[in-house]
């Protein structure tokens, strides 16, 4: 369950009304959207002057979790994404270790803490987008690595997918990627 201020005030009631059909990116719909968060969710976002910074908002995290919710399932597992996110993180950084020729204890213990990193644990139940960032940025870097390792065009995807999902995710993305 999602306790944090950001992701009740706005994350979640966001992802619920772009499951509605609202559209994030007309501006002219933003005080429809802060009526209903304000009305509807207790989101106490405040007035339209004060709030046009979630206009700005890179809207990722709302959509891939409107989806989600779209196709029937319950409002927590939106939230799916970064738990997703973590599993393949897991996978490749363990790949790289044994490719690396660490053991398998090592391997999976260099995974679990390159993933598992506080910002991640405690984020990863919330709505919070710095937890998917890192995430992506873990997928992205070691999907690349294992690629470099073996040649294997499969692992290109992982950099192709999350150079795309990361400046939709935040802006500030971008400038880890270049």
């Amino acid at each position: 369950m999602d306790l944090s201020w950001d992701g009740m005030a706005y994350h979640q009631p966001a992802s619920i009304l772009i499951s509605k059909g609202w559209n994030p990116y007309d501006i002219n719909e933003l005080k429809y959207f802060i009526d209903e968060v304000n009305s509807k969710y207790g989101g106490g976002i405040g007035g339209f002057p004060n709030s046009i910074w979630i206009a700005s908002y890179p809207k990722g995290a709302w959509e891939i979790a409107s989806i989600f919710i779209s196709v029937g399932f319950k409002l927590d597992y939106a939230k799916m994404l970064a738990t997703s996110l973590s599993f393949v993180g897991l996978v490749l950084v363990y790949i790289y270790s044994r490719l690396r020729k660490f053991g398998v204890k090592l391997s999976f213990a260099v995974a679990a803490l390159t993933v598992y990193s506080p910002v991640v644990i405690s984020q990863i139940g919330t709505y919070y987008v710095d937890a998917l960032l890192a995430l992506m940025l873990i997928v992205f870097i070691f999907g690349y690595l294992c690629y470099e390792k073996t040649r294997v065009k499969l692992f290109l995807l992982y950099p192709f997918f999350m150079s795309t999902l990361i400046p939709s995710i935040k802006f500030t993305g971008l400038v880890y990627l270049f």
